[in-house]
């Protein structure tokens, strides 16, 4: 029977190995744009580990290597202020690609 222990250790890894490629990216908030109703904390999945509103009533993203890539909050966005940028090297292999 194998080890479960030694199975949990090496599933963490591909799910880590998999989601490092996501730190290529960016989210972008135009500041003014942006009027602070929450929307895009609300949508996301990881919401308040990513999301915050400043004492300037604008959106915030932080921490970016709890986010999934997506793009729930710039869909949700009512003044189209947010922008996700993925710019990592298998992004632009993938659109060139798809052109």
């Amino acid at each position: 029977m194998p080890d479960c222990t030694a199975l949990q250790k090496s599933s963490l890894q591909i799910i880590l190995t998999a989601n490092y490629n996501v730190i290529n990216m960016r989210i972008e908030v135009d500041k003014e744009k942006c009027i602070g109703c929450g929307k895009c904390r609300e949508a996301c999945p990881k919401g308040p580990k990513i999301w915050s509103i400043g004492k300037d009533k604008k959106a915030k993203a932080s921490h970016l290597e709890y986010c999934h890539v997506c793009i729930n909050c710039a869909s949700r966005c009512p003044v189209d202020a947010i922008r996700v940028i993925r710019d990592g090297k298998e992004d632009e292999e993938a659109f060139k690609k798809s052109e």
